[in-house]
């Protein structure tokens, strides 16, 4: 759905091509509707894992934007907020700033409507690769994960071969006719200090 909801950003054309598209796939709209009602209401979404994918503080600015959207919907008797509405001079002014300003507050675009569904599955291939497994046998805490990139809570004094586990679950993860780099850091002071991070790779 990345790529879907991205084309979105480009214009009317754009958009008539994602309608075109739930059209053909309503079982799709279902599923993305259904999730940002969840996510609205519980300010997190599951993984097919199991793992909760956290969006804290989400659930106030969804019920602003929700509202705004449904003034400017009553006033332009349109089913959702046009592309173009700030062209549209029967809309006050004033309507519009608060709804562009919900929008950035609560990343309430159309951006965030696909990362609430992909939030769901990025980083799956985290949770199925045998880092997970040995993370979990270690009694560590897996802080986050973005796509291929994982946030680990590690015992202070962690040991080389834990290093250089750490590094094979991720280096082995996949079998590619291409080599995978791996960057590994350290960070003793807390995620708000990353400036201050150890290069792992020194270590081995």
């Amino acid at each position: 759905m990345d790529a879907i909801s991205s084309i979105g950003h480009h214009g009317r054309r754009d958009e008539q091509f994602i309608e075109d598209f739930y059209i053909v796939n309503p079982d799709i709209e279902v599923s993305i509707k259904a999730t940002h009602e969840f996510v609205k209401e519980h300010e997190f979404v599951r993984t097919m894992y199991g793992r909760n994918r956290r969006s804290l503080g989400h659930k106030p600015n969804a019920i602003a934007y929700n509202r705004l959207v449904l003034q400017i919907c009553a006033i332009t008797v349109m089913n959702k907020v046009p592309l173009d509405f700030w062209k549209i001079d029967k809309i006050p002014y004033k309507l519009k700033c608060g709804f562009q300003d919900i929008k950035k507050k609560g990343r309430m675009c159309s951006s965030y409507g696909c990362q609430c569904q992909d939030s769901r599955y990025s980083g799956g291939h985290y949770e199925t690769c045998t880092l997970h497994e040995f993370v979990m046998s270690k009694g560590w805490y897996t802080a986050g994960t973005v796509h291929d990139e994982a946030l680990l809570q590690v015992e202070r004094k962690i040991k080389r071969e834990e290093i250089a586990a750490i590094k094979a679950c991720m280096t082995n993860a996949a079998i590619l006719d291409v080599p995978l780099k791996l960057m590994l850091n350290l960070c003793n002071e807390g995620v708000k200090k990353l400036s201050r991070k150890i290069n792992l790779e020194r270590l081995m």
